[in-house]
């Protein structure tokens, strides 16, 4: 079931019959820089290679929360960032409520951060980066796995038809799974991918060191792969959890298989 966040939010294009929205419309969750660059056409050559420059700044640094800059990491500190273009518009959507729904999933610390201009070649906290995310799953989509895929689901229509067209084109599933690991790494500065293969048809996806139980984003992921296989001619598409961390397991796995 496709599901609607504002403000198109992309965190996805959130389409549900649940969740509705008069909010401006925005870049996808997963756009990255080029497509971010592709859309300030508008804007000064200066502006945006100010923007450019803010992600090679960020790389190898950890974040200040409210300018999307990175600090050295203290010695066995391990802190867990998002970048921008991903956590805009879901702040966008969280700010946009009126309600006071979303106010006892944030922290003094979130409500700091949310105040600030989030600029999508920053990096931000991750911690609440998921507040904002399981409020609104919580809230909005009454916490249905089903309308957390859907949101995958539409976010990979999106940018498959898009910018990450030539993940599909000519792809076989297999191939368009593995390739997953790239367009997560652009997003999170933590975790990685692996890919288990156990047949022509079958494979095993799993999520390692992504140490969060933020369960709805493991349904979008879900959502994404499953839709991403479609467009690479995958049918009757089987896909099942076999871990879960939020469990207690010290990673999450999915087993795909597909005719």
């Amino acid at each position: 079931m496709d599901a609607t966040l504002p403000p198109q939010m992309q965190m996805t294009r959130f389409k549900t019959d649940t969740i509705q929205s008069k909010t401006k419309t925005s870049k996808p969750l997963f756009c990255d820089l080029t497509a971010n660059q592709k859309q300030c056409k508008d804007k000064s050559t200066e502006q945006v290679n100010d923007q450019i420059n803010i992600d090679l700044m960020t790389k190898n640094i950890y974040h200040d929360a409210a300018s999307g800059m990175k600090k050295q990491s203290m010695p066995g500190e391990k802190i867990m960032n998002v970048k921008g273009s991903v956590f805009i518009n879901l702040v966008r959507a969280v700010k946009h409520d009126k309600s006071g729904a979303f106010n006892k999933y944030l922290t003094d610390k979130d409500r700091v951060l949310l105040n600030n201009k989030i600029l999508p070649g920053g990096w931000y906290p991750f911690e609440t980066y998921e507040h904002c995310i399981i409020a609104i799953y919580e809230v909005l989509a009454k916490s249905n796995p089903d309308i957390a895929k859907g949101w995958g689901r539409a976010e990979c229509r999106e940018a498959m038809t898009g910018i990450y067209a030539s993940f599909v084109e000519g792809q076989d599933p297999i191939r368009f799974v593995r390739d997953y690991g790239m367009v997560h790494k652009r997003f999170y500065d933590f975790g990685k991918t692996e890919v288990l293969v156990e047949g022509k048809n079958q494979v095993v996806f799993k999520l390692v060191n992504f140490d969060t139980r933020c369960v709805p984003l493991y349904y979008f992921i879900q959502g994404w792969l499953e839709q991403g296989m479609e467009l690479c001619g995958a049918k009757n598409i089987q896909c099942a959890f076999l871990s879960k961390c939020w469990e207690g397991y010290p990673d999450t796995s999915l087993r795909i298989s597909w005719t």
